[in-house]
């Protein structure tokens, strides 16, 4: 919630998006899920988890703002 009492739901499957716009976010799994702060649940071990791929997170400034940004490396090899 703003606040201005005003939410807004975004569906995307962009962790950068989210990051960038969102302050919680949900991750859907097919047997759970997880919610909380976009920063604190955004994480290598979730993506990995939510998203079935290996990836690589970077944090540096761009104008003068913090940024972090995922890069996806591989997908997970799925057991079973």
């Amino acid at each position: 919630m703003s606040e201005n009492n005003m939410a807004c739901i975004i569906n995307t499957h962009y962790p950068n998006n989210a990051l960038r716009i969102a302050g919680r976010s949900l991750l859907l799994g097919e047997q759970d899920y997880i919610t909380g702060s976009t920063k604190e649940i955004m994480t290598v071990a979730n993506i990995q988890k939510y998203f079935g791929v290996y990836s690589y997170v970077a944090e540096f400034q761009y104008k003068g703002e913090n940024v972090t940004s995922f890069s996806f490396l591989d997908e997970v090899e799925m057991k079973g």
